[in-house]
């Protein structure tokens, strides 16, 4: 890239990140992307291992990383709380990446209000914003981004008639406070094991915590399935602090912080939801990383109804399951038909990965645009 751009040209950008995240496939993709197709000068700081070094920043612009920030926002240790107070009172140009931004409210608003970051990234529509920030954004741009996009695997595709594995799914049994949009996550997968059973289907679905599937593992076992679950990401329930998870522990005697919820905690989501009186107030449900790794790789989506961020289309990138499974039937019908599959997953492929727009040099290329506006 010299010849279009001088290194005077380039700015620094110091990103500050937590590096333990990295063993998530998402998450590494998301930031390498940074230094993997920015024109600017990106500099890492793990902000477990790198704190002083962070605090002695004085030059460039500073971009925290979707990694770190509930982690440091909501642990008040000494190194956090150094960490806060020089976001806070740093005179550099800043730009926050924000995702989940449904629960921890009152921390990040605290945050942001102090921070006065000039840009945040963010997965709200602009009502929601509003909703969420009140009056702690007068000063800020709100540009609006997905919670990740398509970095080219490199791996070829297996035809849909080659494939061992009939459904595949590995959700998770999220916490109450979570909403519908938790639920849905496992209850597709609850109903679609027993659906593959009756229909004799070869299933691989498991929301454990112990069967989880992480690095090119999770590649290969998507190449050697026909299709996937999924529902709509994120949570429309505001959670300005930890209350309300808390209150559900103690009268549940759950005995986790933790977002996912053990297979033995059987309480009816539906009737926690109106015990407490759990409301939703966002719009915030959307595509998810995993589905475009999905379409990528060439494995058909099976998806509750619901708009996904606008991008994917019903029974033309996907299979569109009712929530009321009144055209479950037909569903089965289709996931039985290789033709029919691999047909939907040449078209998805087509329309979302050979587009380029939803990939991440796209995005970061609109990312230096972003940079050039904060001279």
């Amino acid at each position: 890239n010299e010849t279009n751009n001088t290194i005077s040209d380039r700015k620094t950008i110091n990103l500050i990140c937590d590096i333990n995240t990295h063993k998530i496939n998402t998450c590494f993709e998301y930031d390498i992307s940074f230094r993997k197709y920015s024109k600017n000068n990106i500099l890492y700081y793990d902000f477990k291992k790198n704190i002083e070094n962070i605090l002695n920043i004085k030059h460039g612009i500073l971009l925290l990383s979707y990694t770190i920030i509930h982690n440091f926002l909501c642990n008040n240790s000494i190194s956090n709380n150094k960490l806060k107070n020089f976001l806070i009172n740093s005179k550099l140009k800043k730009i926050f990446i924000i995702q989940d931004e449904y629960y921890d409210c009152n921390h990040i608003n605290n945050f942001i209000s102090r921070a006065k970051p000039d840009i945040i990234y963010t997965c709200l529509n602009e009502t929601d914003v509003k909703t969420i920030y009140g009056n702690n954004i007068l000063n800020t741009k709100f540009n609006r981004v997905l919670t990740g996009y398509i970095e080219s695997k490199n791996i070829n595709k297996r035809q849909i008639k080659d494939r061992a594995v009939d459904v595949f799914y590995r959700g998770k049994k999220l916490h109450y406070y979570y909403g519908k949009l938790g639920y849905l996550k496992y209850y597709i997968g609850d109903t679609m094991r027993e659906y593959s059973k009756r229909h004799g289907l070869n299933h691989d679905i498991d929301m454990s915590v112990e069967k989880r599937i992480n690095g090119i593992d999770w590649y290969t076992t998507l190449l050697n399935s026909k299709v996937t679950l999924g529902t709509l990401s994120g949570s429309n329930v505001i959670n300005v602090n930890n209350n309300l998870r808390d209150k559900i522990n103690r009268d549940y005697n759950i005995i986790t912080e933790s977002n996912t919820l053990d297979d033995s905690i059987n309480y009816s989501y539906n009737e926690t939801f109106k015990k407490y009186n759990i409301k939703e107030e966002l719009n915030v449900g959307q595509l998810s990383p995993k589905m475009f790794e999905a379409i990528e790789l060439g494995t058909v989506l099976v998806l509750f109804e619901g708009n996904y961020s606008n991008i994917l289309i019903p029974d033309i990138h996907y299979i569109s399951l009712k929530e009321d499974l009144s055209n479950i039937e037909d569903v089965m019908s289709k996931i039985k038909d290789n033709d029919f599959l691999q047909n939907m997953a040449d078209r998805a492929f087509d329309d979302i990965v050979k587009s380029m727009k939803y990939s991440y040099e796209t995005y970061i290329n609109n990312f230096d645009k972003d940079i050039e506006t904060l001279s």
